[in-house]
């Protein structure tokens, strides 16, 4: 069959299933070139977006935990790690400190432009924490570092910055493509989606997943 062939049959693969096809008893097939998780379940095939699907587990977990008053798991450093920021970069970590707090970090000022962690949250690895701490505050660099002149100014500000820092670290700390996951991470992960709320996208809208159905499959192979 060509490819012309293959594109000219009439049949709609990709269709986000609903949460509760995630419920769904379901056989572990493989990862696929380290970025996708292949599921057989009751309908037929699952594909799932590995970083896409860890990074909405991530967002859903912490978003939790702040909304209950919990305090964010978080790793305390044996040693902890200093880093140079630039002027620009230690401006704007000066004006959302108490942000970064917030979602599991102790950072404090060590003298000219130099940052001290202490703790990160749970899910972060140490050896990436200079380029993530940089890229956190490039997310957050559309942010004014203005004091808002009312209450719900600020209170929105307050929601606009942490929304922006919880998608970024949800973001930073999921699996990415090319990571290969042992068939212990890929089931995690999977049960993982399954009890997550908001499940069928990534906070930047992505679907977590694609379900191509037995019938799909039975219209592409002309057996219908």
């Amino acid at each position: 069959m060509s490819y012309q062939d293959a594109t000219e049959t009439s049949v709609s693969f990709g269709q986000p299933p609903p949460r509760e096809d995630m419920q769904q008893q379901w056989r572990l097939i493989t990862q696929l070139h380290r970025s996708y998780i292949l599921i057989e379940n009751e309908k037929g095939l699952l594909l799932i977006d590995q970083h896409a699907a860890h990074e909405r587990i991530n967002y859903e977990r912490i978003a939790e935990q702040m909304d209950g008053n919990d305090a964010v798991q978080k790793q305390l450093l044996a040693v902890p790690q200093t880093i140079e920021l630039s002027l620009k970069e230690k401006n704007l970590l000066t004006a959302h400190l108490p942000h970064f707090n917030d979602i599991g970090f102790e950072l404090e000022f060590f003298g000219g432009n130099t940052v001290l962690v202490r703790a990160l949250p749970l899910s972060l690895r140490t050896s990436e924490l200079p380029a993530l701490i940089r890229n956190l505050l490039n997310d957050l660099s559309g942010e004014s570092a203005e004091c808002e002149n009312t209450t719900d100014e600020l209170k929105e500000k307050t929601k606009r910055v942490r929304r922006t820092l919880l998608y970024a670290l949800a973001c930073r700390s999921a699996v990415m493509f090319g990571d290969v996951l042992s068939e212990e991470e890929q089931r995690a992960l999977v049960s993982e989606l399954a009890k997550t709320k908001n499940n069928q996208s990534c906070v930047h809208g992505r679907p977590t997943s694609y379900q191509i159905s037995l019938d799909d499959l039975a219209k592409w192979f002309k057996r219908k």
